[in-house]
This record gives C-alpha cells, structure tokens and sequence, in this order.
C-alpha cells in the first residue's frame, strides 16, 4: 500500500502548493483535497496499528515498546521539520511570540510543539486582548492559535498520536474497537442529520470524536482480514455489514464511498505488496514527505527571496530530502529497534 500512501502525500502537497504553469496545472485535478487524504491515512493507520497490536505486540506487557517505536518512527523527522525553519527565522519568531502568551497556552505551545501532542489544540484557541478563548480555524476571522504551531501539518500527527496512546486499550478487542467505533458514528450521525448548524460555528471534522470514525474503518479493515482467513467470514456479516452501513451514512462528505472502499479493499492490499521492497520505500517517502514539505517551502523562498515557491522545484526538493531522511535516519533507527526490542 506504499504507492498509496506516497499518492495521499502528495495530494498534501499539491493541495498547499498547486502547480500554476498552464501546461501542468491539469495534474492538480488529478490529487485529493488534503483533508480527504489525511482522512485516508487516519484509516490506514487504524489497520496497520490493529495488526501491530494484534501480531508484533499482543502481550499488554509490550504496549511500552509499541510506544517507543511510535515515537522513534514519528519525531525523528518532525524534528528535522523544525531544523529547517531556523535558517529562515521561522522557528526563533513562532518562539518569540509564544513566549509572549498567557501561561497556560504559552506552555501548551511549547510542549506541543516539541512533542507534536496538543498541536491539534491549537486550532481552536486565538488568543484576544491577552485572554485565551475559544476559537475556531477557518471559522472565527480573528483566530490566530494556528499561527503558534510550528509545522502546520503536526496538528493531524497529534491525532495519530492520541490514537496511538488509546490503541492498545482498544483494538486487541473487537467488542471495544465495535463500541469506540460506534460512538464516532453517533457523533457524526448527530452532527449530519440532527444539528447540522454544528458546521457553521465549529470544526467538528477536526474534533476526535469525529475523526475516530476513521481509524474505525481501518480497523474493520483488519477484521474483515481476520473473518477472511479465520474462514469465519459468513458469521462476522452480522457485525461487520452493519458497522460499514452505518459508517458510510454517518460520514460528513461525498467521499464516503472512497473511505468504505479502501476499508474493504486494504487487506488485498496489504497481502499483494507486503513483501514488495519497492512498495515498502514509496510507502516509508509518504511520512517525510507530509511533514517535511511546508518547511522546505519556506526555506526555497527564504534562499532565493521568492514569494512562492515553485511546485516543480519543491516536489523534487522535498523528494530527495525525504529519501534521504528515510535511507539515512528512519532505517538505521529502525534496526537499532528492532535489534534492540527483538521485534519479529
């Protein structure tokens, strides 16, 4: 599934960073709205954590090293994200204003920041007249909190990493993975049908208990792969029908189909390229490339005093940067872990 998720990140990309030449500007039509493909790789998630959690790590006793391995896999190249900005003075002035906030938001930036959990706080609080309020991204026109996150794009990785802190007490058990998941269609059911004002005055697509519904359909994903080699398939229909139905109803856009599909389709996928090296290092790009992208921009038009920066130039700066943030940094860290935990 690496071509997969190489395509969802450059959807990112592309969606922050079009391509404006005539000639070339087709190809934007050809990549998803960023929230769609950041929606996909939530869903991703909730498969390849199910089936971490359900193979390598089933032992409550190993939910520490889960941990750390999702910490190795995830800071190292937020960090370089961040090693990026000083050059181009991002990183010291985003400090010095966070520094200037009341206590309790000055010390949510700083630890967001350094340690990407909260980021996603962030986008709904601003801080007005020296008050912190309550404040939502791309609804309220005087929201500043967003401005206070280093790398924009951390705010979707601090999601991913409160799914990962609840994982381990969720996806080992098909009937907690059912309930969790069945609270997140409420909340979008509710939200859909019965008070669809919501969307006007908040970003509930940006609230947890709307996001879920994401990792829910990855994690079906899993059982579905489950049913199928277990060959209890036909008795898993009474749950697993129902849970897509009621999901594919509950979710907020017209993409509903595409994220039902990919969850019905992931475990043939996973079977035809888990062995695929070529698939595995497009796959190991996408993470690079998503959170690398913005400070490389900055740093282009930094250098060569642009007001953009060219699309062209930044896929193959931000391309061969990720390669070798992956060759160099994210595969040595991996095999110090796995020799050091004794991962099979």
């Amino acid at each position: 599934m690496g071509l997969i998720r190489l395509y969802l990140a450059i959807s990112v990309l592309i969606f922050h960073y079009p391509l404006t030449t005539e000639s070339l500007r087709f190809v934007n039509s050809l990549f998803l709205d960023s929230q769609i493909a950041i929606n996909m790789f939530f869903l991703m998630s909730g498969f390849y954590i199910s089936l971490g959690l359900n193979n390598r790590y089933r032992d409550p006793s190993q939910n520490s090293t889960f941990y750390i391995g999702r910490l190795l896999r995830l800071w190292p190249a937020y960090l370089i994200s961040l090693l990026f900005l000083i050059p181009t003075g991002k990183l010291q002035a985003v400090a010095h204003w966070i520094l200037e906030l009341p206590a309790a938001l000055k010390y949510l930036a700083i630890f967001s920041n350094a340690t990407m959990i909260g980021n996603d706080l962030l986008v709904h609080l601003s801080v007005i007249d020296g008050r912190t309020i309550f404040s939502e991204y791309g609804i309220d026109p005087h929201h500043n909190g967003s401005s206070y996150i280093l790398n924009f794009p951390s705010w979707s990785l601090s999601v991913e990493v409160m799914f990962y802190i609840l994982a381990p007490f969720i996806v080992r058990s098909l009937r907690t993975s059912l309930i969790v998941l069945s609270m997140s269609i409420i909340a979008c059911l509710y939200v859909k049908f019965i008070n669809p004002d919501l969307v006007t005055r908040f970003r509930v697509d940006l609230f947890y208990s709307n996001l879920f519904i994401y990792f829910g359909l990855g994690m079906l994903g899993y059982r579905l792969s489950q049913c199928a080699k277990s060959r209890t398939l036909p008795e898993a229909i009474k749950y697993l029908v129902p849970a897509y139905l009621l999901s594919f109803i509950a979710l907020p856009n017209n993409y509903g189909w595409l994220y039902v599909t990919l969850s019905l389709a992931i475990p043939t996928l996973f079977e035809l390229t888990k062995s695929n090296k070529f698939d595995k290092f497009f796959g190991d790009l996408s993470y690079p490339i998503y959170i690398l992208h913005m400070p490389i921009a900055l740093l282009i038009v930094w250098a060569l005093d642009l007001q953009y920066a060219p699309a062209v130039s930044l896929f193959f700066a931000v391309t061969l940067a990720s390669a070798m943030v992956v060759l160099f940094i994210e595969r040595p860290i991996d095999r110090f872990r796995y020799r050091f935990f004794k991962i099979q």
